[in-house]
């Protein structure tokens, strides 16, 4: 099964997982399919405990908003540019 997110990673993937790993620990993680892309792959949000991941991600700069199937990070995303967090 292929699954992608709200967000997309940036290039310098191993950084952005690295920063997700450190910050998320042990704690479980749960994602729920949102839509399917045009390559088939279910488009899911994903959370650990009460934080959502995709906002955790976009806001320090480790993920970009995936604009096509919502607007929710959005704001991070322009919220982390405008303060140079991230990569």
């Amino acid at each position: 099964m292929k699954v992608s997110c709200i967000f997309v990673a940036l290039p310098t993937g191993k950084e952005s997982t690295d920063a997700l790993a450190a910050h998320l620990g042990k704690d479980p993680v749960q994602c729920t399919v949102r839509d399917v892309d045009q390559y088939g792959r279910l488009v899911s949000s994903c959370t650990a405990g009460r934080e959502d991941i995709g906002h955790w991600l976009v806001s320090n700069g480790y993920a970009v908003a995936y604009t096509q199937f919502s607007d929710m990070y959005e704001q991070d995303e322009k919220a982390a540019a405008s303060s140079r967090r991230g990569l």
